[in-house]
């Protein structure tokens, strides 16, 4: 998984966004990850309270959206990341959003703050999205994480994108 950064608005950087909104829609499993040469993608819907253990996100003021460990042997430079979160209260609002890292059980303080924006939503609540540029780099065994902080307690499901 060595990944090249690309410039920004290179055809790849078109590419890996347009995939991000494919696998956003289509709503896959837990987890998915694709890597086509050197660019590779991943989609996740695991949620924790508590991670590294994957949880519901039910009735509390945070959530954390869990990726895969990089495997051995390889790194990740993570360049772009897209969120489409439910949030199950209005007052919910997000206060605080970060790329980060995790190594074994602890957080590594190494992060990229990301700027979310809301949709309306057809359900109580708001849809909390995010397309944002990233910069975050992960050694062999890290584990990328996406942490939302909320002004008051909700209930948060949905999905979200790395790509590099």
């Amino acid at each position: 998984m060595q990944i090249k950064l690309r410039p920004p608005g290179s055809l790849a950087g078109a590419i890996v966004t347009a995939l991000s909104a494919v696998l956003l829609s289509a709503a896959p499993a837990q987890s998915a990850s694709l890597q086509i040469g050197s660019s590779f993608q991943e989609s996740s819907n695991k949620t924790a309270s508590a991670p590294p253990v994957a949880g519901a996100c039910n009735g509390i003021s945070f959530c954390y959206i869990l990726f895969t460990k990089v495997p051995a042997g390889k790194q990740l430079a993570v360049t772009q990341v897209s969120c489409s979160l439910s949030v199950s209260s209005g007052t919910a609002e997000a206060v605080g959003m970060y790329l980060g890292v995790r190594r074994n059980a602890g957080a590594v303080e190494r992060f990229t703050m990301l700027v979310p924006g809301t949709m309306p939503s057809n359900q109580p609540g708001y849809t909390l999205v995010l397309n944002s540029g990233a910069l975050q780099l992960y050694e062999a065994g890290d584990r990328p994480e996406i942490f939302v902080g909320f002004k008051a307690s909700a209930s948060t499901t949905g999905f979200c994108t790395i790509a590099g």
